[in-house]
């Protein structure tokens, strides 16, 4: 029992040796990985309230990224932003149109139904191609003319993150599996860059993209829209 108590004060010790020693930038990546984890787990649940905390993760790790030099995951945040807002403002026009669908057939009136939009192969193929050159184009210029310690794989990660964010703008359940790739990316990369917590993070979220496949095709109706 007393060995009991010495080891358990020994932890509560360290943990709060490590939190003294966190600084900011510490308490800020621990803020992103809360907030963070919570607009995934809404995500699985298509929730519209997750582009305000997605906001929120991608303004703190604006910041932790450029202490970081990953500046390619650092500009995404700026596209992580205004994607927040679209968005935020595609999910309430896809809701609401497939609210007003059900009305109009008599179907169950589901106002938090997970909404799929159907692929739309012309969509798809363009920001697939502007994906390659954007992915092209960022490795060259962080190659070249920046410190960042990690430069392709940066922006490889940086670049299926965009895809995957556009995609799920759309309602696009295929996003799910990119997400799946750039997570499992991501580990790797911030877990070479110190980010601990930050590559603990996005194992979470490569966990999640399961659930969140699971959820969205037991609870998913299709919408068959433009």
């Amino acid at each position: 029992c007393q060995k009991f108590k010495m080891g358990l004060g020994l932890i509560f010790t360290q943990i709060a040796n490590y939190f003294s020693n966190l600084g900011f930038l510490g308490y800020l990546e621990l803020f992103a990985v809360v907030v963070g984890l919570s607009y995934v787990i809404l995500q699985t649940m298509q929730k519209p309230s997750m582009w305000v905390f997605w906001f929120l993760t991608s303004v703190a790790y604006f910041i932790i990224y450029l202490d970081a030099k990953v500046y390619a995951m650092m500009l995404i945040q700026v596209y992580y932003m205004a994607s927040s807002v679209y968005g935020f403002i595609s999910w309430q026009k896809t809701k609401s149109l497939m609210y007003q669908h059900q009305q109009e057939t008599g179907e169950e009136c589901r106002k938090n139904a997970i909404v799929i939009r159907p692929m739309e192969r012309k969509l798809v193929v363009i920001s697939s191609l502007i994906a390659v050159v954007v992915f092209i184009l960022l490795s060259y210029i962080f190659t070249n003319y920046s410190e960042n310690p990690n430069p392709i794989m940066d922006s490889f990660v940086a670049t299926l993150c965009m895809l995957a964010t556009y995609w799920l703008s759309r309602s696009y359940i295929q996003q799910w599996y990119v997400w799946i790739v750039a997570n499992i990316s991501s580990v790797f990369l911030f877990a070479s860059t110190g980010l601990y917590l930050t590559s603990l993070l996005y194992f979470a979220y490569f966990v999640i993209c399961f659930i969140g496949i699971y959820s969205w095709k037991e609870n998913g109706k299709i919408l068959k829209t433009k």
